[in-house]
């Protein structure tokens, strides 16, 4: 695994060590490699590209590490700033970094920002800034000058390290984890030999079946399984069209429902009338028995009959549509177990068509057929390796053609590949040819299902018909 690579792009010192407040900046994009910097002793070369990068990275400059800053001149007033933008990648970065001298000393304001859709967005500011450009870079502050900037005259101090430290920097500058490797490595091993032990066991259970298994049995029970299959999607149709009758029905019910909620607003305006008779007579001090008008006495009680006699009826009628709702809220439920069904049943054969089949009835058919083809490939090529091997002649078994010893040698291995190849291939076969039979079964047990399902709702219709 390679690093991305690092690259600087731009730097800019202001009142830093030997640089004053003017424009001190380079543009390093418009400069050719290799670079050499020219100047005489003290000018501030070393300062500028190896001070202010190290200070940019990492908050702190070679000398001052103790005070882990770059120490700003004292009396110029203002405040000292480093800006570095560098390229990781195809990642561009600008870190900041300003400080500002108090009585307490410099204080200092750090931040990171990465160039993004057109703008630079901030990812880290105070200490978070130091630890994000570790991460980023692979590498931290003592690697930086020990391997790839190194100051004049201390060249001897990366020699001069014991040899396990100088392994650790050049194993951390050239991203060399080889623990982690191995552990990788060792993982992948285990996977392929427990997938190598799945597929020896899968083989071998696939032989035993084989072995006691007969062809002929195993056609008709594919060809019964079949005719079963095209008999549920026969019925998934008649379902269909059941389900678009109950929901004329539910439309039905649903009026039905709403005429009994005008009845049960009529029966309350009758029972208010009746409240009212009771009220008045009771008011008036009349006595029904009393009364001399024996016309005004007939009229009251048939008023009161008839209005008994209706609520009588209306309450019938209420019993009638109460049981019309628990029956249509049974329906609903029918409906939505027949969707369930239908979903399921498309689910399987969506699972064969996962497999690279596409769904008919000689599915299986050909897929026995396949096998069978490629087991009498296999026996034949069987033969020939073995005439091959045992032939004490020096011809093709084949086309009868002389060969040499090494030409032999190079016909059985090649024949053997084949061998091995179609073996494979009888293999994936067959995986796939248990599991349309395994999904066969499944659609058998939603046969059933569907069977009782469709005398509920038999019996739900023949209820809401005598109604």
């Amino acid at each position: 695994m390679s690093k991305p690579r690092f690259k600087l792009v731009k730097l800019e010192l202001r009142n830093l060590a030997s640089y004053g407040s003017r424009d001190n900046s380079l543009d390093f994009t418009r400069l050719q490699y290799p670079v050499f910097v020219l100047g005489r002793n003290g000018a501030g070369k070393t300062t500028f590209f190896v001070d202010g990068v190290t200070f940019a990275l990492f908050g702190a400059a070679y000398g001052v590490e103790k005070n882990k800053r770059l120490i700003l001149p004292a009396g110029r007033g203002g405040e000292g700033r480093v800006i570095l933008e560098f390229q990781v990648g195809d990642k561009l970065y600008r870190v900041v970094r300003i400080g500002r001298e108090t009585g307490l000393g410099s204080q200092w304001y750090d931040e990171l920002r990465e160039y993004k859709d057109g703008s630079w967005i901030r990812i880290a500011i105070g200490n978070e800034v130091n630890k994000r450009i570790r991460s980023i870079l692979g590498f931290d502050y003592k690697t930086f000058l020990n391997s790839i900037v190194v100051r004049q005259g201390e060249v001897y101090e990366f020699i001069d390290k014991t040899p396990s430290e100088r392994r650790n920097i050049l194993l951390k500058l050239l991203n060399l984890e080889f623990d982690r490797y191995r552990e990788y490595i060792k993982s992948i091993i285990d996977k392929l030999s427990y997938r190598v032990d799945y597929l020896r066991k899968e083989r071998e259970g696939i032989g035993r079946k084989l072995k006691y298994t007969s062809i002929s049995d195993a056609e008709k029970a594919i060809k019964t399984l079949e005719g079963r299959l095209n008999e549920l999607i026969s019925k998934k149709e008649s379902i269909k069209d059941n389900l678009s009758r109950l929901k004329i029905e539910l439309n039905q019910v649903s009026a039905e429902i709403a005429k009994l909620e005008y009845i049960k607003d009529r029966i309350s305006e009758l029972e208010y009338k009746i409240r009212r008779v009771r009220e008045y007579l009771y008011t008036s001090g009349i006595d029904i028995n009393a009364i001399k008008n024996l016309d005004a006495v007939i009229e009251l009680k048939s008023e009161l009959d008839r209005v008994l006699s209706e609520r009588k009826s209306l309450e019938s009628d209420l019993n009638e549509l109460s049981k019309i709702i628990d029956v249509s809220n049974r329906l609903r439920e029918y409906i939505m177990e027949l969707k369930k069904i239908e979903n399921a049943k498309k689910e399987y054969v969506d699972m064969i068509r996962d497999l690279g089949f596409e769904f008919n009835e000689d599915l299986l058919v050909n897929l026995k057929s396949k096998i069978v083809s490629l087991d009498l490939s296999k026996r034949d090529k069987i033969k020939i390796v073995e005439l091959l091997q045992s032939s004490k002649s020096s011809k093709c078994p084949v086309c009868g053609k002389p060969l040499t010893s090494m030409e032999r040698l190079i016909l059985i291995n090649k024949v053997e590949r084949e061998i091995k190849d179609i073996e494979k291939e009888i293999s994936r076969i067959k995986d796939i040819e248990s599991k349309v039979s395994s999904y066969v079964r499944l659609i058998r047990d939603l046969d059933e299902e569907v069977r009782k399902l469709e005398a509920r709702i038999e019996e739900c219709k023949s209820l809401i018909g005598d109604r």
